[in-house]
């Protein structure tokens, strides 16, 4: 019962703006997906991609699993990636389609 009589957490505009701050940021892979995303995906946070079937939303997901992955020296983050499927349709095909494969290439080169 003692639970239930904790005060909620307050925090004021200052911290939880400075807390964003140390987010780090995953880039999409795409200038203009990054410049909309204020420099990609922010870590620790949740993203909703929304578009019409066939529009890319998957691919992304899966680039920004692989890309997460990557040294941070490549534009990783060292990092690790789960990737929750809840219609039973992951493709190993679309990761190792050819528009994922040019871009770690691109990623690697430079």
């Amino acid at each position: 019962m003692k639970n239930f009589m904790i005060p909620p957490l307050t925090l004021l505009a200052l911290d939880h703006w400075q807390a964003e701050l140390e987010y780090q940021k995953l880039s999409s892979s795409s200038k203009l997906l990054d410049k909309i995303l204020d420099g990609g995906f922010q870590c620790g946070t949740i993203t909703e991609l929304c578009g019409a079937q066939g529009s890319g939303k998957t691919q992304i997901c899966f680039q920004a699993c692989l890309h997460v992955q990557l040294s941070r020296d490549l534009g990783g983050l060292n990092g690790r990636a789960l990737y929750i499927d809840t219609k039973n349709a992951f493709s190993l095909q679309r990761i190792h389609g050819k528009s994922l494969i040019d871009q770690n290439k691109i990623i690697v080169q430079s």
